[in-house]
């Protein structure tokens, strides 16, 4: 009978302590903030608005936070280069839109495709480029 008894203590210790390791977060969450996801270098195309040339030019978005990515403009073409700017980012369903409260600076990032509107000086530009 204390065989018996044993046994049963022995099976209910394991089966609490199975239960238990199976209670870890094992969630995995493979998604990554937002920064990071749209993180990257972009090239594309520069237009002065009111003027109809293109211009190859790149954009660095740096991660800053999760919520902010730092953005830098290279145009060698008519030698352009901004410094840097702290965007924040909010996500609307599958695109990610940028905001400077500092700057006149707005975009997008839909699928890889960065969209880019900001004034610099007297002129308004506007950048559409891919990572």
């Amino acid at each position: 009978m204390k065989t018996m008894k044993y046994l049963t203590l022995l099976l209910a210790v394991v089966a609490m302590g199975i239960s238990l390791g199976s209670c870890g977060d094992d969630d995995d969450d493979k998604t990554a903030d937002m920064a990071t996801t749209i993180a990257g270098d972009y090239s594309g195309k520069l237009q002065v608005v009111g003027y109809t040339e293109m211009h190859q030019a790149y954009v660095t978005l740096t991660r800053r936070s999760e919520t902010a990515v730092s953005l830098v403009m290279d145009c060698d073409e008519i030698n352009f280069h901004s410094s840097p700017v702290i965007l924040d980012i909010t996500k609307n369903s599958s695109s990610y839109s940028l905001n400077s409260t500092s700057k006149a600076v707005n975009g997008s990032v839909v699928n890889g495709n960065l969209s880019i509107a900001f004034a610099s000086n007297n002129d308004t530009y506007t950048f559409y480029g891919t990572k």
